[in-house]
């Protein structure tokens, strides 16, 4: 069984466009933050339905759903404000149904997706550096095999004793140097489990231009160099 993890779009329609094209056909589960930063959020979230992609909340989604900017810089703000005034009814509704949380099994193999972490859903920022000690203890108390996050847009992937911890990156503005939109691939067959990272390359320029008619220009010039 191979299945693909994807977050953090935010409404990057070019970036998403680029994935599809590699990920079609495949069994994908997105780890929240459609919305935010980008200017296709409608367009993004229809992706996400079209492809009946399992998909949980991130805090941009929830912030949108909720009217609630309060964990948010100005810039990040604004973004916001600007999407709840631009979604449909439906995706809005659609954000507000998503779940925070989602487990599930291959085989035997159990997984839990959660944008943040474990104990903080939507808002905690997981950094391998400063989070290694607690990854055993995620997955115990858990009962999981695999937890992937999202929340970061830096991707990882790390092997413990009982199990994995994966972040996948960001599809729509990632943050580790490298522009490209990333994703994970992992490959389970009974106890073996493989990780591959992956990335793409999309038409980054054409995002930019967008945003920066929006007056996005402050996440407009991320994009470009990956940070």
């Amino acid at each position: 069984m191979e299945i693909i993890f994807i977050s953090d779009l935010h409404s990057n329609l070019e970036a998403i466009n680029s994935i599809s094209k590699e990920i079609s056909n495949k069994r994908i589960y997105c780890l929240g933050d459609i919305v935010g930063y980008g200017p296709n959020p409608n367009e993004s979230i229809e992706w996400v339905r079209n492809n009946t992609i399992k998909t949980i909340k991130g805090n941009h989604d929830y912030a949108v759903v909720n009217n609630n900017t309060s964990n948010f810089n100005l810039f990040a703000k604004k973004s916001i404000l600007w999407t709840i005034k631009k979604l449909t009814k439906n995706n809005t509704e659609y954000l507000k149904n998503l779940p925070l949380t989602y487990k599930f099994n291959i085989g035997k193999i159990n997984i839990l997706l959660v944008h943040g972490s474990p104990e903080d859903p939507l808002n905690e920022y997981v950094i391998p550096e400063h989070y290694d000690q607690l990854f055993e203890y995620y997955l115990m108390k858990n009962k999981v095999n695999i937890i992937v996050f999202g929340h970061t847009h830096i991707p990882f992937s790390i092997k413990k004793k009982n199990g994995y911890i994966i972040n996948p990156g960001s599809v729509g503005q990632p943050r580790n140097g490298n522009p490209n939109a990333s994703y994970a691939v992992v490959k389970i067959e009974d106890d073996y489990i493989n990780i591959k990272m992956k990335n793409i390359k999309y038409n980054w320029n054409k995002t930019i231009s967008k945003m920066e008619k929006l007056n996005f220009k402050s996440f407009a010039s991320r994009l470009k160099h990956g940070y």
